[in-house]
């Protein structure tokens, strides 16, 4: 298993049929090895399974059955005392150590002649393990002057080793500064550690480099350190990937740690692919890979929308044993939401429950953001109730949550209730919260109590961000104000808020919906000035705000600007510029914009064949506005409620009313769930066609279907 491969040069040497400290002791003294023997360290170290975790007290503890307890230097003289009892001085020494912190010279040297290499390397590794590797370093020097070993590479590697889990960087750098060139090749791997344990990644690498230099082959361990830090994002997943490659290219066995860390580490950077790569060079090798890489792998797989192959990862966790906790159930929900796949949902949610897990919070947010892209209000509040009914208080981000889907669903006032409700259950609102509010108020037109609530957030302590300036400057522009956002803007740089890229698109958005066409190009200098260059959304917004006022010459131009300052033909600019065109019912100019973009290699989607329907609806051409939807099926797209709605309109506008009940038949047959604006079409047709259509009555439909 992977907390249990082998490595070098980090702990003390037993025996494989050892069992603890007293396995160990029990050796006869002529039982010694040498480098020669095969390096017994390299083969019969633990690794300690996530051994350099925050928050781990390292200082005070030793091996026992696998865990790990405080050990005392009176215990280790008496161990030493029991087994190797031949008259030696043994707590005259450790008592002079630690009492002095230095080795008397009143100590016969030549009563401890005797004592094993063995046993200096046992007894210096577990002063280091409890926190006394400055003691351990003075015995050392003890040992050198006096000549007791014949080699004292894996000696100094232990207390290099023993300042690294100490946290005292600067102590293992002082042992290997004044080895120099006497540095050997485990010293500089527990010098890899030390720096790992440190977080100083950047000088672990360098150490490695410096390795291959002077022909020091790195250790598994040493390799094992950096790509750790991959599994905690300090270390791009790329380094992992290049470590990796060397570690084969040079014949250092990877073990199930290293896999671990790497299939982990693809998970946390979304590069599922890679992980599954690993994934099958562990099971290659005969290993199995731990919980937390499979749900890490799984998580990124449902991220990218790949949630057969995430099931197909929880029943491999099953068949080799590994029983999949919340987490699991968890990532293959959210892999679900993003889908739409409300069956295999509602499968996952009565696993749970006929399996006695408890769902948390974390379960109940996802299942309520899968009920809010499906639009079924009615179960997500009931979920919601259900929660609270368990007793489970939701907590700040479950609040924004809904109070966002009810803001997107344009049930601002239950947002509204549920802030009041978070107020008296003591839930304190943070920034997030009032953004969410703020930006609510501003989406339905009022400002006043835009302003109340970002008022109330300065009262509370909570210093307003970027994202709440933007949300109230965005609710003056809404409101008709663009010149209050443009005062709101000076005071936010004045209040010591940076500006983005995002603010100014807002206020010139603001200003061109209102043709204030000079104060636009001021805001665009401002920009400048403040070290940042229009950007895609920027000229966007100049194309839309042009395009809207019927200036398409300067909407061309701009296209024209964005292209010379190197950003490439934009899908969302030119759309902006057909929908403008769409809107007036100019089918040619529409058409010759998609044209355009496909000169340019610009892929057409079905957002951009719904703009041409729109045109085509809007002149009231409703047989071309059918051939555009009959060219989306062919071209293996799927048209959306969008899609059927303006055909819908298009037959309305065409006066073809009896054909349009047709058209929302078939929009149910597809899957699509009809929403207000077609139901509210399909009511209009009705009427319509309930009355003898006089010209006043088509002006009235026409007039109608305008708004």
């Amino acid at each position: 298993m992977a907390s249990m491969k082998l490595s070098a040069a980090m702990a003390p040497w037993r025996p494989r049929q050892a069992q603890g400290l007293v396995g160990f002791c029990s050796l006869s003294d002529d039982q010694q090895w040498t480098q020669e023997d095969g390096d017994p360290i390299d083969e019969l170290r633990v690794w300690e399974e996530e051994e350099d975790q925050e928050g781990v007290d390292e200082k005070l503890f030793t091996r026992n059955g696998g865990k790990l307890r405080e050990i005392s230097l009176e215990e280790i003289e008496k161990r030493l005392r029991n087994h190797w009892n031949g008259g030696l001085p043994w707590k005259a020494l450790l008592g002079s150590l630690e009492r002095e912190n230095a080795i008397g010279e009143k100590f016969a040297v030549e009563q401890f002649r005797k004592v094993p290499e063995r046993a200096w390397h046992w007894l210096l590794q577990e002063l280091c393990v409890s926190g006394r590797s400055s003691f351990a370093s003075e015995l050392l020097e003890w040992l050198r002057e006096n000549s007791f070993c014949r080699t004292y590479d894996v000696l100094d590697s232990v207390v290099i080793h023993g300042y690294g889990r100490e946290r005292k960087l600067h102590k293992a750098l002082e042992v290997a500064e004044k080895l120099g060139s006497n540095l050997q090749r485990r010293g500089y791997n527990a010098l890899v550690g030390a720096y790992a344990q440190n977080r100083d990644y950047g000088k672990a690498l360098e150490t490695l480099s410096k390795m291959k230099t002077l022909g020091f082959p790195p250790d598994v361990v040493s390799y094992t350190h950096v790509i750790q830090a991959c599994r905690h994002g300090v270390v791009d997943i790329y380094t992992g990937f290049r470590l990796f490659q060397e570690m084969q290219a040079e014949g250092v066995q990877v073990d199930g740690k290293v896999y671990n860390d790497l299939i982990f580490a693809c998970g946390q950077a979304h590069k599922p692919n890679e992980g599954m790569f690993f994934l099958e060079k562990l099971q290659a090798s005969g290993l199995v890979a731990d919980r937390d890489s499979y749900i890490s792998l799984m998580l990124s797989l449902g991220k990218h929308g790949r949630t057969a192959e995430a099931e197909a990862l929880l029943e491999e966790m099953k068949w080799y044993g590994l029983r999949p906790n919340l987490k699991a159930y968890n990532t293959l929900l959210g892999g679900y939401s993003r889908k739409g796949q409300l069956q295999q949902i509602d499968t996952v949610k009565t696993l749970l429950r006929d399996t006695g897990m408890s769902i948390n919070k974390i379960t109940y947010c996802l299942l309520i953001d899968a009920y809010a892209r499906a639009g079924l209000m009615d179960r997500l509040e009931a979920l919601y109730q259900e929660m609270r009914d368990c007793d489970i208080r939701p907590n700040t981000y479950m609040y924004a949550r809904m109070i966002t889907i009810y803001r997107d669903t344009g049930q601002w006032q239950k947002g509204v209730k549920l802030l009041r409700e978070m107020q008296q259950a003591g839930v304190t609102p943070d920034a997030h919260v009032y953004n969410v509010i703020i930006n609510t108020f501003g989406r339905t037109r009022q400002l006043e109590q835009a302003r109340i609530a970002f008022f109330k957030m300065q009262d509370g302590g909570i210093e307003p961000d970027v994202v709440s300036w933007n949300s109230l400057i965005d609710a003056c522009c809404k409101a008709g104000q663009p010149l209050e956002a443009r005062k709101l803007y000076y005071k936010m740089v004045n209040d010591g808020c940076a500006p983005t890229a995002q603010t100014f698109n807002i206020v010139i958005h603001g200003l061109g919906e209102h043709k204030r066409w000079n104060d636009v190009n001021e805001m665009v200098e401002e920009m400048r000035s403040k070290g940042m260059f229009p950007n895609v959304v920027t000229y966007t917004t100049l194309v839309d705000v042009y395009a809207q006022a019927r200036l398409f010459q300067d909407a061309v131009e701009c296209l024209q600007t964005m292209k010379e300052d190197g950003m490439g033909p934009s899908p969302t600019a030119y759309s902006a510029l057909a929908n403008a065109y769409a809107q007036l019912g100019m089918c040619e100019q529409t058409l010759h914009v998609l044209q355009t973009m496909e000169k340019e290699n610009i892929e057409i989607n079905l957002a951009m064949l719904n703009l041409l329907i729109n045109a085509f609806s809007m002149a009231g051409r409703s047989q071309e506005a059918f051939a555009v939807f009959e060219y989306i099926k062919e071209a293996g797209l799927t048209a959306d409620k969008i899609t059927y709605t303006t055909l819908m309109k298009a037959l309305i506008r065409a006066e073809k009313l009896d054909e349009v009940s047709g058209v929302f038949d078939e929009m149910i047959k597809a899957g699509c769930r009809p929403d207000g604006k077609a139901k509210d079409m399909l009511r209009s047709a009705f009427r319509f066609k309930e009355r003898e259509l006089s010209p006043k009555d088509k002006s009235f439909a026409e007039e109608y279907l305008a708004k």
